[in-house]
């Protein structure tokens, strides 16, 4: 977040979660020449023959302060800048001084000594100070100020995010040259998973779009990151309103994701389709507590789900499927489909219906529990009307990982639609809408049918489908998003080049320069 501060955005890390990057090559052109610094350091004491342990720590103390409040500042380095990797080579110079100052080699080990560990205790405190300044940033300008709203999510910050382990980027992820064979990528640096987060912005708005393309060009410009990102990365996008929602909103939500998200996971990279990411981005109607309700699908463990299922009278409910049918062609649905969707809009409360939408538990082939996430996951609460503490938004997490500030906005605008059918079709347009995907869109085919009826804008279907950024598997005949690489890391040129745009160079950006 240094990164980000130092170009005027408004960013913060939480706290006992930094990692310490000063020897890392972040801010390069910004970094002290502690080689010079070192070097040019002459600390001069008076020879004491007769010092015992306490004088001679003192002195190493006082060495210690001119170094940290005179010389450093001399030199204009800000002390938490120095190197941990350094502190020997300092000593060493102290050592050195004091060795040509006619000090007799025992009083130098216990000067150096004590010289050390206040090198070291002070740059640990002015760390921490460092981090704790990092904390105090006046709010991004362009959030949306919704009542309640955390301060985390007023301005840009990074969390931790120990899903990001580098784990499933193998050796069949990367491309060696023949020049660096024997090169085993994942050993040659430091990974720290972390998750970038931005405020709260507002969606069909230019300053949302500036703000991105800033960021990524910020991080992209000073940061080497990988293209394409690791594989377990991915970008979550949450949609909310400030006037937050209704039951009705979440009940057109459900059915209309389920409807699309077969066909709409193409497109993505195709990782993002594989079973390894069931877990992670599961369907509604495969890793929902509700769906395993339904397929009584409770890893041994008896009505795990039963009560979870709508509980609604018989009055409300045939008036509830009543209300259904206004907004939905439940002749055109699937069994599969007509089932599940029927006990969604049985459902008489939000806090019910979230209950349902939650992800389900998984036991392996060892009986361990794994607990589900969906690919859409609906953080809200309420009755009629959304309200309490939660987030109250549908957080969307099919796109994997990018710094692509101009692929990061298409898929934006692609949500911005789904988002406008769930909270402002009224039942003819909505059951129109649905009526056109169960006619006219087949799953895992018809990518360009579906963008059409949901009315996405011309540039942003022209961008996913264009030749450069589609490829089709042979094995099943699906097409997916694919970078030019093949989905696989150059390590002969392994880090996106700088700017927001295409990751892997001006001539792929779109439309084509």
């Amino acid at each position: 977040m240094r990164v980000l501060q130092k170009h005027g955005v408004p960013a913060t890390e939480e706290m006992g979660n930094y990692l310490d990057i000063s020897e890392s090559e972040v801010d390069e052109d910004d970094r002290p020449d502690w080689e010079h610094i070192i070097v040019d350091f002459a600390p001069k004491s008076s020879v004491i023959p007769n010092a015992n342990l306490d004088v001679r720590t003192d002195i190493g103390r006082v060495l210690a302060n001119r170094f940290i409040e005179r010389h450093c500042k001399r030199h204009r380095a800000e002390f938490w800048k120095f190197p941990k990797n350094r502190t020997w080579d300092l000593v060493r110079r102290v050592h050195e001084a004091l060795e040509a100052g006619g000090w007799p080699d025992p009083h130098i080990k216990s000067i150096s000594e004590a010289f050390r560990l206040k090198i070291e205790k002070d740059r640990g405190v002015a760390m921490s100070t460092h981090v704790w300044s990092l904390q105090s940033t006046d709010p991004d300008p362009d959030h949306v100020p919704v009542v309640g709203l955390d301060d985390n999510y007023r301005v840009w910050r990074v969390v931790p995010d120990g899903s990001v382990d580098g784990a499933g980027m193998t050796p069949d992820r990367y491309y060696i040259p023949p020049a660096l064979a024997g090169d085993i990528p994942m050993q040659r640096y430091h990974w720290w998973g972390a998750e970038v987060v931005s405020p709260v912005y507002p969606a069909h708005n230019q300053k949302t779009y500036d703000n991105i393309r800033k960021v990524c060009g910020i991080l992209r410009d000073h940061l080497r990151i990988h293209k394409p990102m690791e594989v377990s990365t991915g970008l979550h996008v949450h949609m909310g309103h400030k006037h937050g929602w209704t039951l009705l909103h979440l009940k057109k939500f459900v059915t209309l994701w389920t409807l699309v998200e077969e066909t709409l996971i193409n497109i993505h990279r195709k990782d993002r389709g594989s079973p390894r990411m069931a877990q992670w981005c599961g369907k509604l109607m495969e890793k929902t507590c509700l769906a395993a309700a339904i397929h009584n699908d409770s890893q041994g463990i008896p009505n795990m789900y039963s009560q979870l299922r709508p509980m609604t009278a018989p009055m409300t409910q045939a008036r509830l499927r009543d209300l259904m049918q206004q907004y939905v062609p439940v002749e055109l649905l699937s069994g599969n489909q007509t089932v599940f969707l029927t006990e969604v809009w049985e459902y008489t409360t939000i806090d019910e219906l979230i209950g349902g939408m939650g992800g389900s538990a998984t036991a392996d082939q060892w009986g361990d529990v794994m607990y589900n996430r969906t690919a859409a996951r609906m953080r809200i609460s309420g009755e009629k009307f959304s309200e309490g503490d939660d987030m109250q938004t549908i957080e969307i997490r099919t796109m994997q990982g990018t710094v692509d500030a101009e692929h990061i906005i298409h898929w934006i605008h692609v949500l911005e639609r789904v988002l406008f059918y769930t909270r402002r079709a009224d039942a003819a347009t909505f059951r129109d809408l649905v009526q056109n995907i169960q006619t006219h869109v087949s799953p895992n085919q018809d990518l360009p049918a579906l963008l059409s009826y949901l009315e996405v804008p011309r540039p942003t279907v022209a961008f996913f489908l264009s030749n450069i950024n589609r490829d089709r598997d042979p094995g099943t005949g699906k097409e997916w998003f694919v970078y030019p690489d093949r989905d696989r890391v150059d390590w002969g040129q392994p880090f996106m080049v700088r700017g927001y745009a295409a990751t892997h160079g001006a001539q792929y950006n779109f439309p084509q320069q």
